[in-house]
């Protein structure tokens, strides 16, 4: 086992090199050397170098973690180096999303392991880690199906297409029947074939298919956009902009954290529900990621999950478990080797 001063030096070789390749180079080091926790503090306090890059590196080695005090001003690139580091051996695949998600959560202020690995895990199980549109006709998108989905043309906030039609002009104000017709949760498929390509278009632009889902966990509604038009600026009218990945990581972060998803509004504690991170969280450190599903499923009884097939299990799974199951792999992998 190498003395604190030879490790220091061979650590000296590295310090300087850019920060990514400086942690990948010492990480393997130091796993070479079996030093001890001790043994490697003491090596990084014997470096003649700027007291806060080594000790930053030692904090990032020691913990497999970023630092808590977010740095926005980073000349250095210490963190975008450092979460690149960390996300590499997260998922080398889709290593710069789980980055910009470490970095996210990190200047939000999340450090539990358990909920960063949890925010993680839902971003791997509802979208691999790519904002997704969702996808569907116009009819399918209007109606209700057995599966659960409501009519997005009805749902809470958003303006029935048929009501949009008239204050645009396409149906007259006096036309009751058609417009009901275009207010309900039936598509009046035979209506809508026969008119003109102005009003299809103008059909595309009613709410119901407007705020269809979009993002990392499928932001439905224009009530939904409207919770994040403050992370987003803009979001609102233009909500293909949930589909840009730095977008939908801070959407998707500040969302868990605070119980976005499924609160109606901010309450005077700054959260918006109960379903978020730190009310899956107990004092003894453990996490309850089968529970924590409700984040993003609301109240949905856990028992009534939909069966999903996983690939690592080779068979049937709730699908609460399977992200519980994807938030452990994740939380084991977050833990550093040196202790």
């Amino acid at each position: 086992m190498s003395s604190a001063a030879s490790l220091s030096s061979a650590l000296g070789g590295f310090i300087n090199l850019p920060t990514q390749e400086a942690l990948n180079s010492m990480d393997q080091l130091l796993k070479a050397s079996e030093a001890t926790k001790g043994e490697i503090s003491e090596a990084f306090g014997l470096l003649p170098v700027n007291p806060g890059r080594k000790e930053f590196m030692k904090y990032v080695l020691l913990n497999y973690q970023l630092p808590s005090n977010f740095i926005t001003d980073d000349p250095s690139n210490n963190y975008q180096g450092a979460a690149l580091f960390l996300a590499q051996k997260l998922d080398a695949v889709n290593q710069s999303v789980i980055a910009d998600i470490l970095l996210i959560c990190n200047q939000y202020g999340i450090t539990d392991k358990h909920q960063i690995a949890y925010v993680l895990a839902t971003a791997k199980g509802e979208s691999e880690f790519t904002p997704q549109v969702e996808q569907g006709s116009v009819k399918y998108k209007f109606e209700p199906n057995k599966g659960g989905k409501k009519s997005y043309n009805i749902i809470k906030g958003n303006t029935p297409c048929g009501n949009y039609l008239v204050d645009k002009g396409f149906i007259p104000e006096r036309n009751r029947r058609i417009r009901r017709l275009y207010n309900g949760n039936s598509f009046p498929a035979a209506d809508y074939a026969a008119r003109s390509d102005d009003f299809k278009e103008a059909v595309l632009l009613c709410d119901f298919n407007r705020y269809a889902g979009r993002g990392f966990v499928q932001l439905t509604g224009r009530d939904n956009y409207s919770k994040f038009d403050d992370v987003v600026e803009g979001l609102v009218n233009n909500p293909d902009l949930a589909l840009n990945s730095h977008h939908a990581v801070k959407m998707l972060v500040l969302g868990m954290k605070e119980g976005r998803f499924k609160g109606q509004k901010k309450r005077s504690d700054g959260s918006w529900s109960d379903k978020r991170l730190s009310h899956y969280s107990h004092p003894d450190g453990s996490f309850d990621a089968v529970k924590a599903r409700r984040i993003i499923n609301g109240s949905q009884e856990l028992n009534h999950d939909k069966t999903v097939y996983d690939r690592t299990f080779k068979k049937g799974i709730q699908e609460s478990h399977m992200f519980a199951y994807v938030e452990n792999y994740y939380f084991q992998r977050m833990l550093s080797p040196f202790h």
